[in-house]
């Protein structure tokens, strides 16, 4: 059983990346290969042959973000032969260089008076901040953009498309591709880009660069070409080792990305000769998650029990066991989970429904995942869930992808209360039409709303790998911080998903997350929500910030409310049918 727990830990510290790995490692490294070429970005390290290690999957801090900036803008070696002062107390040797160039030059004020933030995660707002002040964008309210919200100006000048809000992993992935992005991005008040600008300087000494790498050439693995043998197994682990990625252990490994936030991960472990096939769930913010791990045993063609559930949340984990019958398991099936470690204050029966959900959209995940790859998951087992996901087809179709009916969050239930009818697919269908869509397929349409001494960034995106729309407000009550609100409406079964999430950041983007049960159809501007702590911390108490949460969330419905207005909907047509009487 400590095997399986730590296999599974080692999934989930893998896929924690796996939104970039996955999602953008041929855009991200093409971007990386051609700043690179360009000398404006720097490896990690060297590959045997010579060729660098951009290390993409990483998330560098603050400090190593100026150093990135530094080196786009060209000024890398000015800057390591410079003399710089500043104030800050906390910045390494290897980062005074970037850091003093950067300051001496106003593209960064620091964290504090004497704290630059060396060690804190750099966030998406922060850096599309340095990259928008090089650029000669001035940021401040009433200027070009607030660093709380550098996005709507960065999607304008095409470097971030929409694809990044306040709460976005960021990786030096994401760096690599925010800066590429930018080198086609105007300065401000001139037609020339930057670019232009560095070549006329004579950091970038090709005046005709060529155009970005063609994409990754590994080849992609595509359908098998199975190994002379009659077992599935067999020729499963033959195709992992040839097209998986080796881990710190030896194994070897495949992951598919099956929606934003479901991860499917099949490890080959040749000691053993068994199969570890996992199902990860990762948070919007990747702060936590959830999985479901079982091992088939290759010799005996069996899945052996019992299944593993992991939840895992704020650097605690708790993990539960159930045994389980691959062959009578169906989409409807309930496991009875018990507990085999983590917090003895927790109680098993308040994660029966979270680990059920897990599972069932874990086995549906390796479904599609062997499908994807050539292979039948009922060739192994689970075929009476297989053929309840496919009815009236005797194999899976590679193209359908299975959607499961619950999300695998502890209070994921439809709302009582909520509407039967079908606004909320007119309204996906609306967004899908009028929006802006991102590189991922998700469509968004924004509003600006300024009510109540605070000004509000309000989004309804249509994300159609969730079948969902994501209700989202970035709330600006003073220059000091900022709260955001999330909500999530679920298209087949016309409801919110009865929660809402709470962030607070300071002005340095620490944040503090809590979560709250939320009924739509009984919210009204008089109700006071509950919020508890999810991760995070902050020099407020949780009673002041369940203050700000509650006037952060009636703010918000008020906002999306006269968003949907002014596109021909209701806020009631989504389920909150008694907020505006009471209004």
């Amino acid at each position: 059983m400590k095997k399986v727990l730590s296999v599974l830990l080692a999934v989930l510290l893998v896929l924690s990346m796996a939104p970039v790995s996955l999602a953008a490692t041929t855009e991200a490294n093409n971007a990386a290969n051609h700043l690179y070429e360009l000398g404006l970005f720097a490896g990690t390290g060297a590959q045997p042959d010579g060729s660098p290690i951009f290390s993409l999957d990483n998330m560098p801090d603050r400090s190593q973000g100026i150093t990135m900036l530094v080196a786009l803008l060209g000024k890398s070696e000015e800057a390591k032969s410079g003399t710089w002062y500043t104030p800050f107390t906390d910045v390494p040797a290897w980062a005074k260089p970037a850091v003093g160039y950067a300051y001496t030059n106003k593209l960064t004020a620091g964290a504090s008076p004497t704290k630059f933030g060396h060690g804190q995660p750099l966030t998406a707002s922060q850096y599309l901040t340095f990259v928008l002040t090089a650029l000669g964008y001035e940021q401040g309210t009433g200027k070009d953009f607030t660093w709380r919200n550098p996005f709507a100006l960065s999607d304008k000048l095409g470097i971030t498309g929409g694809r990044y809000t306040a709460s976005s992993r960021f990786t030096r992935g994401d760096v690599a591709i925010v800066s590429n992005n930018a080198l086609n991005a105007k300065m401000k008040n001139s037609t020339k880009t930057l670019l232009d600008a560095l070549i006329e300087s004579g950091a970038v000494k090709d005046p005709n660069p060529s155009p970005d790498p063609d994409p990754d050439p590994s080849p992609d693995p595509g359908t098998p070409t199975p190994a002379p043998s009659n077992d599935t197994a067999q020729k499963l682990a033959q195709y992992i080792n040839a097209n998986g990625q080796t881990d710190d252990s030896g194994r070897k490994a495949v992951a598919s990305q099956v929606t934003d936030q479901f991860f499917s991960s099949i490890t080959y472990d040749q000691t053993k000769n068994q199969l570890y096939f996992s199902g990860v769930y990762l948070d919007k913010d990747n702060t936590g998650g959830t999985a479901t791990t079982i091992i088939y045993d290759i010799a005996t063609k069996t899945f052996l029990n019992p299944v593993v559930f992991l939840f895992a949340a704020s650097n605690e984990e708790y993990s539960m066991t159930a045994n389980i019958s691959p062959d009578t398991y169906l989409p409807t099936t309930t496991l009875t989970f018990t507990k085999y470690e983590g917090s003895t204050s927790i109680d098993p029966s308040a994660f029966q429904e979270l680990a059920n959900n897990t599972t069932r959209l874990a086995v549906a995940s390796w479904a599609e995942h062997l499908s994807g790859i050539g292979f039948d998951l009922r060739d192994l087992g689970f075929a009476a869930f297989v053929n309840a996901l496919n009815p009236g087809t005797s194999t899976p179709t590679p193209t359908s992808k299975p959607t499961p009916t619950t999300h695998p969050t502890p209070t994921a239930q439809p709302t009582p209360g909520a509407p039967s009818g079908n606004k909320g697919q007119q309204l996906a269908q609306y967004i899908r039409a009028n929006g802006e869509t991102d590189d991922s397929g998700e469509t968004t349409i924004y509003y600006n709303y300024q009510g109540n001494g605070s000004a509000i960034t309000t989004s309804i995106s249509y994300n159609p790998k969730d079948n969902a729309l994501w209700f989202f407000s970035m709330c600006e009550p003073t220059s000091d911080y900022a709260t955001y609100i999330l909500l999530q409406y679920n298209l087949a079964q016309n409801a919110f998903d009865s929660f809402t999430f709470f962030t607070y950041e300071d002005g340095i983007g620490r944040e503090l997350k809590m979560a709250a049960d939320l009924n739509p159809a009984a919210y009204t501007k008089n109700t006071t929500l509950s919020f508890r702590k999810l991760s995070g911390s902050y020099a407020i108490s949780l009673a002041q910030a369940n203050q700000l949460a509650n006037r952060t969330t009636l703010l918000s419905v008020m906002a999306w409310a006269l968003q949907l207005q002014k596109i021909g909907f209701s806020i009631a047509d989504v389920g909150f049918t008694s907020f505006l009487a009471s209004l």
